[in-house]
Order: structure tokens, then C-alpha cells, then sequence
């Protein structure tokens, strides 16, 4: 169960990853996207069998949290997730060069 303090930190992420605030960029993970927030946290996000998935870590890489989209009934983790790999990958862009009339 998510405490109170865990989810404003979902509905941070969310709103700022929305309106482009953080610099996500892929690992060499594949469908994983991570962030560094403040300069000594980083956040990953990522997805497996069991669906969406957040870590956040210090500096010394030591998990301080971890949410499954399981344990969000609003899944702010998955949205999270794709508004991610939008970023990271540059898919608008892509999309953009796609569509663009020659």
C-alpha cells in the first residue's frame, strides 16, 4: 500500500514528467528509462511480466523505494512509464519525420 508521501511523489513525477521537466533517457535495459532528480536520486522506471514498475535510489544506489503499478490503483506508475519512453526515445519526433510531407 502506498503511504501518503509515496503517492505525491507519483503525482510529482507525473505532473512533471507531462510538462517536460525530467530529462528521462533510456538504460541499456530494454524498456527501462531512468532520471536523476536533484543530482543524487535516481529514478527508474520500467516494466516486467508483472506489469509497471518505479525504484528510486540514493547516491549509493541503495533502493529507498519501490512501487508496482499494482500498488497504485490509479496507475500513475504505468502512465509514468509511457510518458517516459515517449521522452527518452523521442518518439514525437519520430513521428514528426514520419508524417512530414516531403
Amino acid at each position: 500500500m502506498l503511504s501518503g508521501k509515496d503517492s505525491q511523489f507519483l503525482t510529482y513525477l507525473s505532473t512533471a514528467t507531462d510538462a517536460g521537466r525530467i530529462p528521462w533517457q533510456p538504460t541499456a535495459a530494454d524498456d527501462q528509462f531512468t532520471a536523476s532528480l536533484r543530482g543524487k536520486y535516481n529514478v527508474v522506471v520500467g516494466t516486467s511480466r508483472e506489469g509497471a514498475w518505479l525504484r528510486m535510489s540514493n547516491e549509493q544506489d541503495q533502493v529507498m523505494l519501490f512501487i508496482t503499478n499494482m500498488d497504485d490503483p490509479t496507475d500513475r506508475v504505468e502512465r509514468i512509464l509511457n510518458a517516459a519512453r515517449r521522452i527518452a526515445l523521442n518518439v514525437d519526433t519520430a513521428i514528426d519525420e514520419i508524417i512530414q510531407e516531403e
